[in-house]
């Protein structure tokens, strides 16, 4: 089991390192924190229907699970509008990311890796060496119960 050392967060927020700016975990920090401020400045339409978007400053990442969750940056947002502004934004960033859909209708964001990445059924990664992304995951009634901001190392 290998692990992603955490980056400083003052090395994340303000992206002084050159060699930081081209490790993708930590650009993909920089386009969460920028949707947070977004949110934070009610530039992004709070209505229904909400979602939660959990977003860990922790790193360290198990093979069949999920990062763990930071509870100070639960927010609730837009389903429609937020889900296309992190489209335009990670496709801006990463002309070479895409959606993913496996399993119990979960959709992967992935952040410019295109190593071959398998998902279970409940969308966790399985003999995964590095990844970088997001996911979606709908509940029953075709809304979004969660998502995940995801990076790390697996199995």
């Amino acid at each position: 089991m290998s692990s992603v050392p955490e980056p400083s967060r003052d090395l994340v927020a303000h992206g002084s390192s050159e060699n930081l700016e081209s490790d993708p975990l930590v650009r993909c920090t920089k386009i969460l924190r920028t949707l947070f401020s977004r949110i934070n400045n009610r530039q992004l339409d709070l209505t229904e229907p909400f979602w939660h978007l959990h977003f860990s400053p922790q790193y360290t990442f198990s093979g069949s699970g999920l990062l763990d969750l930071s509870s100070e940056d639960i927010v609730q947002v837009n389903l429609k509008q937020h889900l296309r502004q992190l489209w335009i934004m990670t496709a801006e960033e990463f002309p070479e990311c895409y959606f993913k859909v496996k399993g119990l209708r979960t959709e992967k964001i992935d952040f410019g890796l295109r190593s071959s990445v398998e998902y279970d059924l409940f969308g966790a990664p399985v003999g995964v060496r590095r990844s970088y992304a997001a996911e979606v995951v709908w509940d029953p009634w075709g809304r979004v119960a969660r998502i995940w901001a995801m990076a790390g190392c697996g199995m």
